[in-house]
């Protein structure tokens, strides 16, 4: 790192004037939820080692995804806590909004809703489901009819739906949601889907997931 600079010449515009690789953007959101933990436990400095061991990665692969937004930070002493807080802040803040829908409440979409809470930038405004009025999860989440899903989507201006519903209904809520103008998806049902140019799709499998620990510690402990 680069004595002279700091994380004042971080600019958040730059995640969109650099072709910033998928990993390093996944782990951007863990090191902030990391970084403002430190802040609030009163750090005011922080390695990059320490806030890899947390994020479960190598200081030198903090110090290259930083390096994305310009040098920073001072070599042997680290990052001002409250300094790149702000920074990884304004990142998101560059964003807009992170309002999102819910689509599914049974039990699956019952344990996203209680997930949510304060040190997270998503916010779920809505829930809908099939059977509306027989589902509640929470004061702040109102349950709503499908029917009513265009309404909330075009008044909210939600770009972001978290799908927990059956594999087998996923497609046919895609193409509703589509038609909406949601223009985010996060599936929680491993099945392909087809969208238009423009939308953007992820998966998440919580048990490939253990799989993929699994082979992952398994490599560690060969190599050690």
């Amino acid at each position: 790192m680069n004595k002279n600079r700091t994380p004042s010449s971080w600019h958040a515009l730059d995640l969109f004037r650099r072709q910033i690789p998928d990993a390093t953007l996944k782990r951007l959101v863990y090191y902030a939820r990391c970084v403002r933990l430190f802040r609030e436990q009163g750090h005011h400095i922080v390695l990059s080692e320490e806030i890899g061991r947390k994020c479960g990665v190598h200081g030198a692969v903090v110090r290259k995804d930083f390096s994305f937004f310009g040098e920073f930070g001072v070599r042997g002493r680290g990052y001002d806590v409250v300094a790149l807080d702000n920074h990884l802040e304004s990142l998101f803040d560059s964003v807009g909004n992170f309002f999102s829908i819910l689509v599914g409440v049974g039990r699956l979409g019952h344990a996203i809703a209680d997930h949510v809470h304060s040190s997270y930038k998503t916010r779920i405004v809505a829930a809908f489901d099939r059977d509306a009025d027989h589902c509640a999860i929470s004061a702040d989440i109102p349950v709503l009819s499908m029917t009513e899903l265009p309404q909330v989507v075009r008044d909210q201006r939600i770009q972001c739906a978290i799908l927990a519903i059956p594999s087998v209904e996923v497609q046919a809520v895609v193409d509703q949601l589509v038609d909406a103008g949601i223009r985010i998806i996060l599936s929680l049902a491993l099945r392909p889907i087809q969208v238009p140019d423009g939308v953007s799709v992820g998966f998440l499998d919580v048990l490939s997931e253990v799989e993929y620990l699994f082979l992952r510690h398994s490599q560690r402990e060969e190599s050690t």
